[in-house]
């Protein structure tokens, strides 16, 4: 679906096969088209394979490619999530991330560069511990290098902290962190590079399966915690996306006021610099984190490069006028 700076619909097409797809993320292309990723089930060489598809600036396919091993990538367990995103990098290549258990039976993060002509592979790495390791998004960051963030499991306490890693554009670690509060299951959902070289990461903690938690953790550009706060919003919230601002930052999620009935609305907030609120909001507590260094690994993988054959559909999209009625906690 691609619109216009007003929202009009210039055109909406759907891409897939007979089985699932889902896409979760787009990037703008340098020579005027688009690149969007996520998993599918209907080509590749396993249960699930991430999905990568180039097209021009009309929607038509220029080409497509379906990139995995024998088990599931992108998989959808447990919520039919097929998560794999995709982003142009400083250097105009397309790199790729998400989940895998291709490689390693409790899960990897699989993380592949791609040459934007044709999909083909530069370099496939994947990144994990022993026990269970997840990713939602990553970002390139200022210097050119990626940060991959998510949460890695101890083996021992099984106790899974927010994590982040650098690599550079060649796939080499450079650094990588957790950031956790003893004892509670901490992920990150989304980040934002910054304009200093380092990041804001958007996570939320598990206090309790009925309690989840709102966390901003800003780090420096060698990964050091620089402050973190807790944004309690309802019973249950989560973070999805953030970006800087010239004056703060903007997190858009998810809250709920009552956990039981999932009476979730649409969350958005602007904070300073710092990730207050204002003297006159409750929101946006200080909370400490343990950061430790991070102990995944880097391995070499051989990914299954499948050419996929979507049917393309023109479809017809519905615009309607609504007119939001926020709610201001803090003004």
């Amino acid at each position: 679906l691609k619109i216009g700076a007003t929202g009009q619909v210039e055109w909406a097409r759907s891409y897939g096969g007979t089985g699932d797809e889902q896409a979760w993320s787009v990037d703008a292309t340098g020579d005027g088209g688009y690149v969007f990723s996520g998993g599918t089930t209907s080509f590749g060489a396993g249960q699930a394979d991430f999905w990568v598809v180039k097209v021009d600036s009309s929607g038509n396919v220029q080409w497509e490619n379906a990139y995995g091993g024998t088990g599931e990538d992108a998989p959808g367990a447990p919520y039919d999530e097929y998560v794999c995103r995709v982003a142009v990098d400083k250097e105009g290549k397309f790199i790729v991330s998400s989940i895998s258990d291709s490689y390693e039976p409790n899960g990897d993060v699989l993380n592949i560069r791609l040459e934007p002509a044709d999909g083909s592979v530069l370099w496939a790495y994947g990144y994990g511990h022993t026990s269970e390791d997840s990713t939602w998004s990553f970002a390139v960051l200022e210097d050119g290098g990626y940060l991959f963030t998510g949460a890695l499991t101890d083996p021992v306490a099984l106790d899974a902290d927010a994590w982040a890693l650098k690599t550079d554009t060649s796939g080499n670690i450079v650094w990588q962190k957790t950031y956790g509060l003893a004892g509670w299951f901490d992920e990150v959902l989304g980040q934002a590079a910054t304009s200093d070289g380092g990041a804001l990461l958007a996570a939320y903690y598990e206090a309790s399966n009925q309690d989840w938690r709102s966390h901003l953790v800003r780090i420096a550009a060698d990964g050091s915690l620089m402050w973190a706060r807790e944004y309690r919003n309802g019973e249950m919230s989560w973070p999805n996306a953030t970006v800087e601002l010239a004056d703060g930052f903007g997190v858009i999620g998810v809250s709920a006021a009552d956990a039981a009935m999932w009476d979730s609305q649409l969350w958005f907030m602007k904070t300073a610099s710092d990730g207050s609120l204002g003297a006159s909001c409750q929101l946006g507590v200080p909370i400490t984190l343990e950061v430790k260094d991070a102990p995944a690994t880097r391995k070499d993988v051989t990914v299954t490069v499948t050419p996929t054959s979507a049917t393309v559909t023109d479809t017809a999209v519905t615009t309607q006028q609504i007119a939001p009625a926020p709610t201001y906690q803090c003004q």
